[in-house]
């Protein structure tokens, strides 16, 4: 009797298997079909941008130059080691360890945000910025967040990290329709990025974390005092000495 009881008991859990199954296989279907679209959808085509205009005369002097964005990009090898740090230790320090995004900075934000109730932190690491920059919004929601994680893993798989970086630093903004380090250099300086000091290039550096704040034509000060944090930074890494730092 109780073997038959559970022949019979086996036998009504065989519908419910394969319901299960089936459901089980149509969630996989809609799986590998939400996987093509992300895929389909997620681009990375190559953006050109707009140069200045410059204008010489018969005899190759410059009178005038317009733009719409001021920019002067520069390769990697041109960038000093210090700019490269500068940004690395400020914004992203396990930026030559992640696969474009940062698992434990967005458990952070995420953490933060609850507590605000709002979306203030994003977590972002250097490859999301620099998604966000050439392919996404500023716009502040999960959804948009997630999208800037599908684009940063997809665009670690395309460059390595010195490109990535190389591109991030002459995509940055720096007010004034100011982009990219090297742009940012010849604007504010009036010379090469290579030319530039300790000082100036960590003055550089204070604009992009937010170029209302820290627009040095504006907000001189803000600018200035947070040139001094990076110093900092760079003394308490042991970059520059202590004195260098001071003077």
């Amino acid at each position: 009797m109780k073997r038959s009881l559970g022949y019979l008991v086996i036998l009504c859990f065989f519908p419910l298997l394969y319901w299960l199954g089936d459901q089980i296989w149509e969630e996989v279907e809609k799986s590998r079909t939400h996987e093509q679209e992300l895929r389909e959808q997620v681009q990375l085509t190559e953006i050109k941008k707009p140069l200045p205009v410059k204008m010489v005369d018969r005899n190759g002097n410059l009178f005038s130059e317009d733009y719409v964005e001021w920019r002067n990009p520069v390769s990697y090898k041109e960038v000093p080691e210090i700019a490269k740090q500068l940004f690395i230790l400020s914004e992203d320090r396990n930026f030559y360890q992640h696969i474009g995004f940062d698992i434990s900075g967005i458990i952070r934000a995420v953490a933060e945000n609850a507590k605000q109730n709002s979306i203030q932190q994003g977590g972002s690491t250097i490859t999301q910025q620099l998604v966000r920059m050439l392919y996404l919004s500023e716009e502040k929601t999960y959804e948009r967040k997630l999208m800037e994680i599908f684009y940063a893993y997809e665009l670690e798989k395309l460059y390595d990290k010195d490109k990535i970086l190389e591109m991030y630093l002459n995509e940055m903004y720096f007010a004034n329709q100011v982009y990219g380090i090297g742009g940012a250099a010849t604007y504010y300086f009036n010379k090469p990025l290579q030319e530039c000091t300790v000082a100036e290039i960590a003055f550089l550096a204070a604009i992009p974390n937010n170029p209302s704040l820290y627009d040095p034509l504006v907000h001189f000060e803000n600018t200035k005092a947070r040139q001094e944090r990076l110093i900092d930074i760079l003394a308490k890494e042991k970059m520059i000495t202590l004195e260098e730092a001071n003077t």
